[in-house]
């Protein structure tokens, strides 16, 4: 018989950040978990996971434990070319958008 190997520290983290845990989010990173992992396929940033998902919490807590929000801003656009700020906003996801606000997200959309 085959052994299956047991989910990683990052593996179950992305999992915690889908499913809205906080809390074990926050023992997970509290450990050995890294909050620049990724969750999926294709994969995404644990960010970009929370935003989608619309975890106003999860967004916070990621990015207080070092999600790189300029990252997040200056890397590939997944959603139709919009930045994570300017997707939760079309969404009608004010608390997420409000959380980036207040950590720093750029508003600007780069058009000129």
């Amino acid at each position: 018989f085959a052994l299956e190997a047991a989910p990683s520290a990052n593996d179950v983290l992305g999992e915690a950040v889908l499913c809205g845990d906080v809390a074990l989010v926050r023992l997970l990173l509290d450990g050995n978990a890294s909050v620049e992992s990724s969750v999926g396929s294709p994969p995404r940033s644990l960010l970009r996971a929370a935003v989608s998902e619309e975890h106003q919490e999860m967004v916070l807590l990621l990015l207080m434990y070092g999600a790189d929000l300029q990252r997040e801003q200056e890397g590939e656009d997944v959603w139709n070319g919009q930045q994570l700020l300017h997707w939760a906003a079309a969404q009608g996801y004010v608390e997420v958008v409000r959380a980036l606000l207040d950590r720093g997200a750029d508003g600007a959309d780069g058009r000129e």
